[in-house]
């Protein structure tokens, strides 16, 4: 193994030292001296940086607590006439607040009345105890009853807390209170729900009802009418129970309704034909085709072709048997042609 000669002179006189180590002794050496030397090092950068920390605390803490101390100052600084004068220009910003939104409310309120009577729906209020009711004109007086003196008396409350009365009362207030307010904000927000299901139900009542002609043809014409006439066959009087509308052969024949196809099917006296059922006791046939394009148990909306004109089944000539039917019974389509 390889060693190290270390000799030790002294300044003047004195003896000199020698030492010899081995290489893994000196380089343990320069490693523990290194180590020491980084320690130093570490430690002196650790307690630099925590007395500038604690400089950087201190001087916050002083900063924070002049400015605790200064703000009591400040605020017993106001005088009662200048505390006042905050408080009235709080509460008349708060007051004038008020003021739009019920303004703003009763534009809403008269939005939705209007909408209400168009689709001859009742008005929306709140009864002064709390209950939802729609209020019909002309049944007040049906259908009520009870003991004559109401049955005891009123809740106190009722008597001396104008908060129980009907939220309409803000559009006659100058200062509506903000409990009033966020009541008429619900119930006007239920009603709008409530109208836009009774809008929904009546769009798709709509859509259901067999409404316009079959055929779109500018060549159509109506070549039998609904009721009694003569049969083109036997030449008999017998009931018919549809409308036939000539038109070329191969033009389409279009559903008049949103519904689901029931029937798709050749018959021996309508020919080819598909009955759609639309709900609300509806039904509309469509007769002698050249040919069915609806399948059953297909979801057909309005104006959806279903077929094409031709003479198929008991027929004299190219044209659509159309019929209406409610509840069962045939009745006269013309009254669903619209213009």
């Amino acid at each position: 193994m390889k060693k190290w000669t270390v000799m030790l002179v002294p300044q003047g006189q004195g003896v000199t030292r020698t030492l010899h180590l081995y290489s893994f002794q000196l380089w343990l050496f320069i490693v523990i001296l290194l180590g020491l030397a980084f320690t130093s090092a570490f430690f002196f950068q650790w307690f630099q940086a925590a007395q500038t920390h604690a400089r950087i605390l201190e001087k916050s803490n002083h900063e924070l607590a002049r400015a605790r101390s200064e703000a009591p100052a400040t605020t017993t600084g106001l005088t009662d006439e200048e505390r006042a004068e905050i408080e009235r220009r709080v509460r008349a910003e708060y007051e004038e607040q008020n003021a739009v939104v019920a303004r703003e409310l009763s534009e809403l309120r008269d939005l939705e009345d209007s909408i209400r009577r168009v689709q001859k729906l009742p008005p929306k209020i709140k009864h002064p105890y709390g209950v939802m009711m729609n209020m019909t004109p002309g049944k007040e007086n049906n259908g009520k009853g009870g003991p004559l003196d109401g049955g005891g008396p009123l809740p106190a409350q009722t008597a001396s807390d104008d908060m129980m009365g009907p939220p309409q009362l803000i559009y006659g207030l100058s200062r509506p209170p903000a409990d009033l307010i966020i009541q008429e904000i619900n119930l006007r927000t239920e009603s709008l729900r409530e109208l836009l299901t009774a809008m929904d139900a009546k769009r798709d009542r709509i859509e259901r009802t067999p409404l316009g002609w079959p055929v779109l043809s500018r060549q159509r014409q109506i070549s039998s009418g609904f009721g009694l006439r003569f049969d083109p066959f036997t030449h008999r009087l017998s009931r018919h129970e549809g409308l036939d509308i000539r038109a070329p052969y191969g033009t389409k024949i279009y559903a008049v309704a949103r519904g689901v196809v029931v029937t798709s099917a050749y018959d021996g006296d309508y020919g080819n034909v598909v009955v759609i059922r639309h709900g609300d006791g509806f039904e509309t046939l469509y007769g002698h085709m050249s040919e069915r394009l609806a399948k059953p148990g297909q979801e057909v909306g309005r104006g959806d072709v279903i077929g094409l004109v031709g003479s198929t089944g008991r027929s004299t000539g190219n044209h659509c048997h159309y019929e209406v039917r409610l509840s069962g019974v045939a009745v006269d389509p013309e009254n669903y042609l619209g213009n």
